[in-house]
């Protein structure tokens, strides 16, 4: 009786460790370009201010990544709001983030270059789930 339940104590696990084995065989490596839109999605970026002059539109932002970032750019969504709260531009940036460090939120200065209609407001995004349209606006994609 013992040795009967010792063979089959064997197949439940030689049973376990092939549906392991099975279960990872479709997880090969991650898509590159899957793996840089993940990462991008763990950062994030607030605008805290913005000057306008007669030919460009400087924006301060604070910009924060994960501890185990490994991205040197990063582009943001950028829009310019008018009075009537109407959207004037939409500017797609690239900030390269490369020398902040990571886990610790910096403020970076971004210049658009103009000219603009009078600016009211503005805001900033990592856009996390971009659309295929969005994805080619973003330089760090592979």
């Amino acid at each position: 009786m013992r040795a009967g339940g010792r063979a089959a104590g064997r197949w439940v696990g030689l049973l376990a460790a092939l549906t392991i084995v099975l279960s990872g065989a479709g997880c090969g490596p991650q898509d590159p370009r899957q793996a840089v839109l993940d990462e991008r999605a763990r950062w994030s970026v607030e605008l805290t201010g913005f000057i306008q002059t007669a030919d460009t539109v400087q924006a301060t932002l604070r910009v924060s990544g994960p501890v185990n970032a490994k991205l040197r750019t990063l582009t943001v969504r950028i829009e310019l709001i008018d009075g009537a709260e109407q959207r004037i531009a939409e500017v797609w940036e690239p900030l390269d983030v490369s020398g902040i460090q990571r886990g610790t939120p910096t403020e970076l200065r971004v210049r658009l270059a103009g000219p603009y209609p009078e600016v009211a407001g503005m805001w900033a995004e990592v856009v996390a789930d971009p659309t295929p349209e969005q994805q080619a606006r973003i330089v760090e994609l592979p």
